[in-house]
């Protein structure tokens, strides 16, 4: 539930967007790769910096705004 900021993020194939550490200590965690949302099995991943750009954007509007 965190924000992205500039930290690498996961898309899986389910659609579901994670912190790419997250999933990964999930995944240790239970052992298994499913979704942590959906519980799909065996989904595809594709890292994706969509947070970082947005963050970036709100970095600046907050600087520009002082």
């Amino acid at each position: 539930k965190e924000e992205f900021e500039l930290r690498p993020q996961v898309l899986l194939s389910c659609s579901h967007v994670f912190h790419r550490a997250c999933l990964q200590a999930f995944e240790k965690f239970t052992n298994k790769k499913t979704c942590p949302l959906c519980r799909k099995n065996q989904y595809q991943t594709r890292v994706i910096h969509d947070g970082a750009r947005l963050f970036r954007i709100k970095c600046v509007t907050r600087i520009q705004a002082y």
